[in-house]
């Protein structure tokens, strides 16, 4: 039965886990579950900053472990970094923190106890842009006009041509006017607009 159980862990976690190929399991028991994540919820954060900054992230994994005959637990982490499918950086730790790029990358826990119980957790890291574009406008007077007190204005003829955005291009940018409210003061109504990029 010892060789067995030996056999059946070491070849199931085999490259996966290689800290346990000799793992000292006395014996399985059914009754006894394997480790149990506390936390396994993904994690957004904001990036105000370039597309080239790192932001950090404290992302650290805590199990339950329900082998009370042989406590110890056996840890590797695997970083996927923007999430391609390949492994960027394994850890024999339950610690993913550092700093990350913007876009989403997976980070995957895998924890063996002492008892033959594997147990693993994927966390989605998502770093994302949060900064708006800024918009610079010019001072302008618009004449409505006078038979029905409207105006056609072009978005492009408010904004100066040097707003800017922390990862898009200026010419990428999309300008939009947006009609924000309506004001009757002494019969003329204005039209108060926000400039959208």
């Amino acid at each position: 039965m010892l060789n067995s159980i030996h056999q059946f862990v070491s070849g199931w976690i085999k490259g996966l886990l290689p800290v346990f190929l000799l793992l000292p399991v006395l014996m399985v028991d059914a009754q006894i579950p394997p480790p149990t994540f506390l936390d396994c919820a993904d994690v957004s954060v904001c990036s105000f900053g370039t597309k080239d900054d790192l932001i950090h992230v404290d992302l650290q994994a805590a199990v339950t472990n329900h082998c009370i005959s042989n406590p110890g637990l056996y840890w590797t982490t695997h970083i996927d970094l923007f999430n391609d499918g390949s492994v960027d950086q394994t850890l024999t730790k339950p610690d993913a923190s550092g700093e990350f790029p913007l876009g989403i990358h997976t980070i995957t826990f895998w924890v063996a106890d002492g008892c033959g119980g594997v147990s693993s957790c994927q966390r989605v890291v998502t770093v994302r842009d949060c900064k708006k574009p800024t918009p610079i406008c010019n001072a302008v007077t618009i004449e409505l006009m006078p038979a029905c007190g409207l105006a056609e204005v072009l978005a492009e003829s408010l904004e100066v041509g040097i707003s800017y955005d922390n990862l898009t291009a200026y010419g990428e940018l999309q300008i939009l006017v947006e009609r924000l409210d309506k004001i009757s003061l002494v019969r003329m109504p204005r039209i108060w607009m926000q400039i959208h990029l």
